[in-house]
């Protein structure tokens, strides 16, 4: 979160060569970590647009409590109700990339600028490519698995994170599917950047 980052910064934690990855969602503020003379290497695993959007609906859904009543609405809404609301996320990797998480529009020109962050800075995964990716981030930061136990440890860290809220599959196509690829058209667009710069 934004108060561990500032802290990590305080400490001079990359400095200090304790780590070799930093895991956070948050790219612009993470970034202050870093200096001219200790720089990093994005590297992610992304997924398909649509099924992030609706996984995001059931997640947000099962876990409405006393802490979250703004997403209370989303109790008895259906995916198709959630994909016009107010809640749905909008471009959300677009708006990641850029810092832009107002709710002004998304551009063509920022649609090209995203592509350039990821083209110029990140070793692009794909989830549904997992082993494929593994292998990608291995054999570029030279790590090294030596087991099948230590695969699997990394196979179980990536499905359980997005198994934690089991769901049913969205349909492609279906009124739910064409909805959220509305609500995200320029992340499907980015998305098949990210694809091409995969399988390159």
């Amino acid at each position: 979160n934004s108060g561990g980052i500032l802290k990590a910064k305080d400490l001079g934690l990359v400095s200090s060569e304790l780590i070799d990855v930093i895991f956070a969602p948050t790219l612009h503020q993470t970034s202050i970590l870093f200096t001219p003379s200790r720089k990093a290497r994005m590297f992610a695993l992304f997924r398909h647009p649509i099924k992030r959007a609706a996984s995001m609906f059931y997640f947000l859904r099962s876990n409405i409590n006393a802490s979250s009543k703004h997403y209370a609405h989303l109790e008895k809404m259906t995916l198709e109700q959630y994909a016009v609301s107010e809640y749905v996320e909008n471009n959300w990797l677009t708006r990641i990339l850029l810092h832009k998480l107002d709710n002004l529009a998304i551009t063509n020109g920022d649609l090209e600028h995203a592509k350039n962050i990821l083209r110029e800075k990140c070793l692009v995964g794909l989830l549904s490519e997992f082993d494929a990716s593994m292998y990608r981030f291995e054999r570029f930061f030279g790590w090294q698995v030596s087991t099948p136990q230590d695969r699997e440890c990394q196979l179980r860290h990536v499905t359980v994170g997005d198994s934690r809220h089991e769901h049913p599959e969205i349909e492609e196509n279906s009124k739910a599917w064409l909805l959220l690829q509305e609500q995200n058209k320029y992340d499907m667009l980015l998305f098949e950047f990210i694809k091409t710069l995969f399988f390159i």
